[in-house]
């Protein structure tokens, strides 16, 4: 099942944010980010607008093999444009990893932590073969 679905604009070779309101430069990709199986993950392609369809740059199959969005503890994250930096920025959940008994005597089992986009675009940007 996917959960947390995200949809957004990004440029190759660019770092920062695009904002989805206005219009998307020329060579722009776009990223489909889901959460499923304690993962973050992501496909890169293309936005069809006649279609209204995405279509992604690499059909894999097996979805254990797509791309994630974070290699750690990271899940059921979204993401907004912080117009004020020209940024994307990612927010999600990490579990701590105690067992069952130490999360009932601390009172909590895991935050919400949040990721400026260079931290992460960039590595989408790289992923993107034009």
């Amino acid at each position: 099942m996917w959960e947390c679905l995200d949809f957004f604009a990004v440029l190759p070779g660019n770092n920062s944010g695009l904002d989805m309101s206005v219009a998307i430069p020329r060579g722009a990709k776009h990223a489909l980010k889901m959460s499923m199986g304690y993962f973050d993950k992501y496909l890169i392609g293309v936005y069809d607008l006649k279609r209204d369809a995405f279509v992604a740059d690499t059909i894999v199959d097996d979805c254990r093999l797509w791309l994630k969005i974070d290699y750690g503890n990271f899940y059921a994250s979204k993401s907004f444009f912080d117009s004020k930096k020209g940024r994307r920025i990612i927010w999600g959940w990490s579990k701590e990893a105690d067992c069952r008994s130490d999360d009932v005597a601390t009172g909590w089992a895991g935050i919400h932590v949040s990721k400026s986009a260079p931290n992460w675009l960039c590595f989408i940007s790289s992923e993107i073969k034009i």
